[in-house]
């Protein structure tokens, strides 16, 4: 029987008993952390090697099957994969390692896959936030599964050495044991090796025989002090089994937090183990988060001891905008503009409908072929849309309709690249064109707004100004440009911002000296543009996107019998104090 999800701790309560118990409270850090810094989870490895079985076994192209959004892609690989025998199930504890040995059979060839994985990145946000804490000393011992240097990295910049982090891997199991014997911090213990590491362990027998020595000292550990996971999915049988030893022996005397992020429950095995830990009398809890950048931030912003210097290198890390009230005129900081326009109000619910339509693709061309107005996206838990029920019903009845009814638009969802900020993208730019003389062009990931031809030129009369011209030919070549503005949505401080940009658009370039002569055209129609023009430009599209409305309330569609997709945006943008950002 699959135990009651045992929550327990709020991110809030977790800080507070962080400020208290953080020299006391290692952490375990698993894949999940290093995410954000472009690293691919153990998920997002299984797919690679369920996806390269598949092809080299049927002599498929990668091509037919890269498309893992369409849930016919993946439901293919693993009807093969099922068929052979060979394989365990789908979603089974033992996937990762029993796929990498699948797919490369040779310890060097495992090796050559997570040096190519983990080549070229730069830690992320929250693993310098992690190192600063280290240095703090508000941290003493990370354990890892990981392979990747990333907290070597940070800790090299934030220290400014190389030496003053002990890390212990298989090869040299002793070191953990001496260094916690000798409180020698900061220790880094790397229980699955890293790509350097000759005893690299990632697939099943090797996990299952896991060093003896590490094992036994991440036990130990656990038994003196409390312990923080983190971006760890629970799937590794032996680091669970420790878990579980060190639970029954009566250890984490300062508590045993999971934070867990993501739509899907913990595993049973992880909730399993906070329930135990809770009956043994342990301050347990599974902590849900936003992400895990955005609390390793707050957490090393919490410590008024943190030196100056400490937070002035983190930072200089952060790209995330600084939450800070504007001075009234004449007075205060100086101020700086930025791109950033507050989304005040979004849609937090949309229409879900369960069917059998295929990936984003056939979603899309059901969607045109309809000639509705209907937004929608796809993903596991069903098509997410915008629009009159009567049109949605209408494009997805063919496929079968088994389940109509609403989907929350949770924030945790909107803080990452998500089908539900994808579909709030959407929406956004619709409401953005809507009653404007302007039209949506996707191109690259981003979206424009573009003047349409022939559209109302008294609302562009004010950027036309600005600009000398809404649109023409190219002088030299052929090819038509127009004033546009990219837009693009992104989440920061718990809020929605809609970030603008001011650009040159042209439609498709037929060769190279058509796009060489573009390139020249927009440099020298941009040379001339300092601030005070920047300046009026912002003015003049934030005019725009409002229209003059007194509520500034922006609609995508307009409809009374659906789910509609309503928005209220600032009517600046944001501003920033030099060095703030």
């Amino acid at each position: 029987m699959t135990p009651t999800l045992q929550v327990g701790v709020t991110e809030a309560e977790f800080l507070r008993r962080f400020l208290i118990r953080a020299p006391n409270l290692m952490w375990f850090v698993g894949a999940g952390t290093s995410a954000a810094a472009g690293v691919p989870t153990a998920a997002d490895m299984v797919w690679d090697f369920k996806r390269l079985l598949f092809c080299t076994d049927q002599r498929v192209s990668p091509s037919e099957v890269a498309d893992l959004a369409n849930p016919a892609v993946p439901v293919r690989i693993q009807v093969y994969l099922d068929g052979t025998g060979k394989h365990p199930p789908d979603g089974a504890a033992e996937e990762y390692s029993h796929y990498f040995e699948a797919a490369y059979a040779h310890e060097a060839d495992r090796r050559a896959y997570i040096n190519g994985q983990t080549t070229g990145v730069r830690p992320s946000y929250g693993q310098f936030a992690l190192a600063t804490l280290l240095h703090a000393q508000k941290a003493r011992v990370i354990w890892t599964t990981n392979f990747d240097g990333l907290i070597e990295d940070a800790c090299a910049d934030t220290y400014g050495t190389t030496t003053a982090l002990t890390v212990a891997t298989p090869d040299a199991s002793d070191i953990a044991t001496h260094a916690l014997q000798e409180e020698r911090w900061p220790i880094l213990v790397k229980l699955h090796g890293d790509f350097r590491s000759r005893r690299l362990r990632n697939t099943s027998d090797e996990i299952r025989t896991q060093d003896a020595q590490l094992r036994h000292a991440l036990v130990d550990a656990c038994g003196r002090s409390g312990l923080v996971v983190a971006g760890f999915s629970g799937r590794d049988d032996s680091v669970m089994s420790a878990l579980e030893e060190a639970c029954k022996e009566g250890g984490f005397p300062s508590g045993l937090f999971w934070l867990h992020h993501g739509e899907s429950r913990p595993l049973p095995r992880v909730e399993a183990l906070i329930t135990v830990a809770q009956s043994h009398g342990i301050d347990a809890g599974i902590v849900e988060i936003g992400s895990f950048d955005e609390l390793a931030g707050d957490l090393a912003r919490q410590f008024p001891d943190i030196t100056e210097e400490l937070r002035a290198r983190l930072d200089r890390r952060r790209q995330r905008l600084t939450d800070r009230p504007t001075p009234g005129p004449g007075r205060g900081w100086p101020v700086l503009r930025t791109n950033a326009i507050e989304v005040i109000e979004w849609p937090t619910v949309a229409r879900r409908v369960v069917c059998s339509i295929g990936g984003v693709r056939e979603l899309q061309a059901a969607v045109s072929e309809s000639g509705a107005d209907v937004l929608a996206v796809r993903t596991q838990a069903g098509v997410l849309a915008f629009g009159a029920d009567a049109d949605v019903k209408r494009i997805l009845e063919p496929f079968g309709i088994d389940v109509f009814d609403l989907y929350p638009i949770e924030r945790r969802r909107l803080y990452r690249d998500t089908h539900e900020r994808e579909l709030l993208y959407q929406a956004l730019a619709g409401a953005l064109v809507r009653d404007r003389p302007l039209r949506v062009v996707r191109r690259r990931g981003t979206r424009f707004l573009v003047p349409v031809p022939g559209g109302d030129q008294q609302l562009l009369a004010t950027l036309a100004q600005i600009t000398g011209g809404m649109s023409g030919e190219l002088p030299r070549a052929r090819g038509r440009w127009s004033e546009a503005l990219a837009i693009r949505l992104d989440f920061a401080l718990g809020r929605l911002w809609v970030l603008i940009e001011p650009r040159i658009w042209f439609e498709e370039m037929p060769d190279r000296a058509t796009k060489a002569e573009a390139a020249s055209f927009a440099r020298e129609r941009f040379a001339n543009r300092y601030n005070r023009v920047w300046n009026r430009l912002f003015d003049a599209w934030t005019a725009l996107l409002n229209a003059g409305r007194e509520d500034t309330v922006l609609r995508a569609l307009d409809v009374s019998d659906g789910i509609d997709a309503p928005f209220r945006l600032a009517r600046v943008t944001a501003f920033t104090r030099p060095g703030a950002a």
